[in-house]
């Protein structure tokens, strides 16, 4: 049979067929052998076509698939952007293979299948760029012995996997291991020939330590060691000279060591949720360092020069600790954004904190402050300003030049007044004073145009103006207060459930908090 005729045939045949693995492998010797005279692109799209699924592709014989016609087939619609191959599994991809830009993602298929022994070669040759996923039930260590040198990350969380290959260093390209959540003890000495490796997630293992080979890891950035059984931190790392992100939260350290000052690159250094009682000064050296979390310790002090140098710091969690004072060096990080010193026992801050000028969330909730600083007011960009649960007696009568302010919680504090300047907020949405012993509101509370929340609780108010009075009749805002010398709680909001007693405060100028029988 001549060629023309071979054509002949096989297009009555395509005609009539759906996509299929014997489909597929006529069409792609076709397009190697008359790649020419036979346009191979028609018979494609009218097979993707037909075909609704391709889940019965278990034996596709896709070794003879080469770059054009598997982008052709991922491109055709938007099903096929995902080209089912096998039983449960897929291939999804963004951009054509044969750009090599973006990760070409296997979920679901076993390394131990005959899928997989047909696509490794192609893998390797056609694709520089990998990603390997295996879910439960579906990987062990002897499947990852099977692993070549191509360039791709290993995804492996939820497995139970008590150990890794020695073989796993022998993947010279690779730049990205996931193991986290399962039940390694410890790392192949290998671990270390990973000279590209650039991205490990260890969390939610039991490991107690790291092999000595770990800090040949030259060119890792990110590390995640997250609820492992670590006792004392792991000094392998500090050679990672090119770290940028390291986390090691929920473990049980005890210390961090001085020579942390070598890794000079981090930018996000977490330490949340060990057993510290104290930050070594070499901290203040990292002065690449953007977010430092060291909450849920048992920090009790900080060096007076701690924060001196860390002058591209943005955002500080040292919430849930035991610090009873701030130094003054504080002030030298003018890009902090946000500060989180919840639950200390810090009695005073220092005038320093004033030069916060970028501070946009700060949290001094549950310490024990009796006063603010007067240069607090230069937070001009303050957005949200938590207070509550300290031994305040008063703030700022100039407290009103926080005119970012949308957020401003002082409950349960030991408040007498209300500075007047309040009334400059205009951005406030939310003021909560309950618990305290205010017994006056400002006539200046109706300059707060955007305020929808305001909760003066337990507090022992006298009265209220009429101007306070009708501002919160034609407005809808949640006005909460409680009755102080008795036990009545009486809760008015000012919307349409509550209609008829706003238009009656608003025409008549009554004040329930001023009504003798009420109070």
């Amino acid at each position: 049979m001549n060629n023309q005729m071979e054509i002949q045939v096989v297009e009555q045949l395509l005609e009539k067929c759906s996509l299929n693995s014997k489909t597929m492998l006529i069409l792609c010797q076709l397009n190697k052998k008359f790649k020419e005279q036979f346009d191979t692109t028609y018979y494609w799209k009218l097979c993707l076509k037909k075909q609704l699924k391709l889940s019965s592709y278990s034996k596709l014989a896709v070794d003879n698939i080469d770059c054009e016609i598997a982008s052709l087939a991922l491109e055709e619609s938007n099903y096929y952007k995902q080209l089912c191959i096998g039983f449960d599994s897929f291939i999804s991809k963004s951009d054509t293979i044969e750009k090599y830009q973006e990760m070409l993602f296997w979920n679901f298929v076993s390394t131990n299948s005959d899928l997989f022994s047909l696509m490794h070669p192609i893998i390797q040759e056609n694709s520089p760029k990998l990603s390997y996923r295996w879910y439960k039930n579906e990987c062990n260590v002897e499947s990852l012995e099977l692993l070549g040198t191509s360039e791709f990350s290993i995804h492996a969380p939820h497995l139970k996997l008590k150990s890794l290959p020695d073989t796993i260093g022998l993947s010279s390209s690779l730049r990205a291991l996931h193991f986290e959540c399962n039940d390694l003890e410890s790392l192949p000495h290998s671990i270390g020939f990973l000279k590209t490796l650039e991205f490990l997630n260890l969390n939610q293992n039991n490991l107690k330590s790291l092999p000595k080979s770990f800090q040949f890891l030259e060119s890792l950035t990110e590390l995640y060691l997250n609820f492992n059984q670590f006792n004392e931190f792991p000094v392998e790392i500090l050679n990672c000279a090119k770290l940028t992100n390291l986390c090691i939260t929920n473990c049980q350290i005890e210390k961090v060591p001085e020579s942390l000052s070598k890794m000079t690159n981090l930018s996000k250094l977490n330490l949340k949720s060990n057993q510290l009682k104290e930050l070594p000064s070499a901290i203040g050296n990292l002065l690449n360092l953007e977010d430092l979390s060291a909450s849920l310790n048992q920090i009790s002090v900080l060096d007076e020069d701690f924060f001196t140098n860390l002058r591209e710091m943005m955002y500080l969690y040292l919430h849930y600790n035991n610090l009873t004072s701030v130094p003054e060096s504080i002030g030298a990080m003018n890009r902090l954004v946000y500060l989180d010193l919840e639950h200390n026992h810090i009695q005073s801050l220092p005038e320093s904190f004033g030069n916060l000028t970028s501070l946009r969330g700060l949290f001094l909730q549950r310490n024990q402050l009796t006063e603010l600083p007067s240069s607090i007011t230069n937070l001009v960009s303050l957005e949200m300003f938590h207070l509550g649960h300290n031994q305040l007696k008063k703030l700022p009568s100039n407290f009103g030049n926080l005119v970012s302010l949308r957020g401003l919680y002082v409950e349960n504090n030991e408040l007498t007044s209300i500075p007047s300047s309040i009334g400059n907020l205009n951005l406030l949405r939310g003021l909560y004073l309950q618990n305290n012993q205010i017994r006056f509101i400002p006539n200046t509370i109706p300059n707060l145009e955007l305020l929808v929340e305001f909760n003066i609780e337990n507090n022992p108010i006298q009265s209220l103006s009429p101007e306070v009075t009708n501002f919160f009749a034609r407005r809808r805002i949640k006005f909460t207060y409680y009755r102080w010398y008795y036990t009545k709680r009486t809760t008015i909001l000012f919307g349409v459930g509550s209609i008829l007693v706003g238009l009656f405060a608003y025409y008549g100028g009554y004040s329930p908090l001023s009504d003798p029988n009420v109070l």
